[in-house]
């Protein structure tokens, strides 16, 4: 199952008076925010997010307000920003006629974040695949239910996922992880020569370390995805078989490995 993560842009933009009326929130916030970067970026999230909006997070990120010693929460911020490379792009539109339920466009946010933020609910609005998934904090959302918008007599409604909780996030996350399953045609001893084995995978051990690794590193073409074994030095190929579960295969002749997978893998 896919999803598109799109981000509460008021983890990252906050209200200057909000934040000095309830400084030790935001510093709770603060410990919190981290663990949603690690998981977006190790699960290699597609997060919809286009360059005017980036910029403007990083424009109006409330640097000043940062107290002395949280400088590492900068960095992080900064560094999650500058690594998010599954980045889903979407045009510049806007039908003034959709709304979103709670209001996701707060107050506080200049004009330009406003406009950049009509743009998202747009885009959210028309585009129901992947599903959208909407992540914010508790502190934040402060609404009981999940984001919905409408236009007319139409509305939809998105996954709202209050990110306060680390193992309630890995475990969300964990629902949508690739994970291994071998196909037995597959087994290394016993394919035979009608069938590719899978060389990283020891079928009478049975420890799928290696090639769960390998999958979870993989990159996506088509209705694949593809990984080179540097051990055994072969191409996998790995295709679900059944909602996130997917088996794998040698792939000795190069030429059948997509020319993007090469150009990243560069082998």
């Amino acid at each position: 199952m896919k999803y598109v993560a799109v981000l509460d842009i008021s983890s990252f933009i906050w209200s200057q008076k909000d934040f000095e009326e309830n400084t030790e929130k935001y510093y709770d916030l603060m410990s919190k925010l981290p663990d949603l970067y690690d998981q977006l970026l190790s699960n290699k999230a597609m997060v919809l997010l286009k360059t005017e909006l980036y910029n403007e997070i990083i424009q109006f990120f409330p640097y000043n307000s940062m107290p002395n010693g949280y400088e590492l929460f900068d960095r992080l911020t900064l560094d999650f920003l500058s690594k998010i490379s599954n980045m889903l792009v979407y045009e510049s539109i806007d039908n003034e006629d959709i709304v979103s339920n709670p209001n996701i466009i707060k107050e506080h946010f200049a004009e330009s974040t406003s406009k950049e933020v009509r743009y998202l609910i747009t885009r959210i609005h028309s585009n129901q695949e992947p599903k959208n998934v909407f992540f914010t904090f508790e502190r934040l959302w402060e609404y009981k239910g999940n984001l919905t918008t409408s236009i007319l007599d139409t509305t939809f409604e998105y996954e709202t996922v209050c990110s306060d909780d680390k193992e309630v996030l890995i475990n969300y996350f964990d629902k949508y992880k690739k994970k291994f399953e071998q196909n037995p045609k597959h087994n290394k001893y016993k394919s035979g020569s009608k069938e590719s084995p899978l060389t990283c995978f020891n079928d009478r051990i049975g420890d799928v370390t290696k090639v769960q690794k390998l999958l979870d590193e993989s990159y996506e073409s088509g209705d694949s995805f593809y990984n080179y074994d540097l051990e055994n030095s072969v191409w996998v190929v790995f295709r679900n078989h059944e909602e996130n579960k997917y088996h794998g295969f040698n792939e000795n002749d190069r030429e059948k490995i997509p020319a993007s997978i090469r150009k990243i893998i560069n082998k």
